[in-house]
C-alpha cells in the first residue's frame, strides 16, 4: 500500500453495521410487545433512539476524519453544468 493512500479515502460501510445491528434489536423487541408488554416497547424505543444517534455520530466522525485527512478529494473541481442548462432553457453560453 503506497504510503500517499490512506484508508479512509474509501468509507467503509462496515462501520454502518452497528448501527444495522441496533435497529434489528430495536425491531425484534418492538415485536415483542405483544407478549412481554409496555417495558418491552420502552426497550425498543430506547434502542431505536440509539441506533438512530450512532448515525450521526458515526457519520459525522468519519465524515470529519476524512475531510480533515483528504480535503483535497472534497474540493470541487468547478461549477456544475446542470444549473446552467436549467436557466438558460438548455442552450449553451
Amino acid at each position: 500500500m503506497n504510503a500517499s493512500r490512506s484508508p479512509l479515502q474509501f468509507l467503509i460501510l462496515g462501520w454502518f453495521s452497528i448501527v444495522m445491528g441496533l435497529s434489528g434489536l430495536a425491531l425484534a423487541w418492538h415485536r415483542a410487545t405483544g407478549r412481554l408488554g409496555e417495558p418491552a416497547a420502552a426497550v425498543a424505543v430506547a434502542l431505536a433512539i440509539l441506533a438512530a444517534t450512532s448515525v450521526v455520530v458515526i457519520g459525522l466522525a468519519l465524515g470529519t476524519v476524512r475531510g480533515l485527512r483528504q480535503s483535497r478529494l472534497l474540493v470541487p473541481e468547478g461549477p456544475s453544468p446542470a444549473p446552467q442548462a436549467v436557466t438558460t432553457g438548455g442552450e449553451s453560453r
